[in-house]
């Protein structure tokens, strides 16, 4: 999980036990980086690539559902953020395959 905060980046590793009836926590890591989002220069953000890959709740939407938050994803980071949004697959529903890599 990245938590993208106004202050800092901060990453959560979580390792789940799922064989009990109730998962159980193995392990976590966490890492930080500072400065946060807010702190990047305006000169750089239309060159910096973003990409939104949703994962398995959104999928579970159905496509129509899916597509939908999708588009408005999209549209409002193409109308309010300057960061480079690819043309093709910067906001989608990212394959169950590719989830956890």
């Amino acid at each position: 999980m990245i938590d993208a905060g106004s202050t800092g980046s901060r990453i959560h590793v979580y390792r789940f036990n799922y064989c009990n009836l109730s998962p159980t926590l193995e392990d976590e890591t966490f890492k930080e980086i500072k400065p946060g989002l807010s702190a990047f220069p305006d000169k750089l953000q239309g060159c910096t690539p973003i990409a939104v890959k949703a994962t398995a709740g959104l999928r579970l939407l159905g496509e129509q559902k899916s597509e939908a938050i999708l588009k408005a994803v999209e549209d409002k980071i193409k109308n309010e953020y300057p960061f480079n949004l690819p043309k093709e697959n910067g906001v989608i529903v990212m394959g169950g395959k590719d989830e956890g890599k």
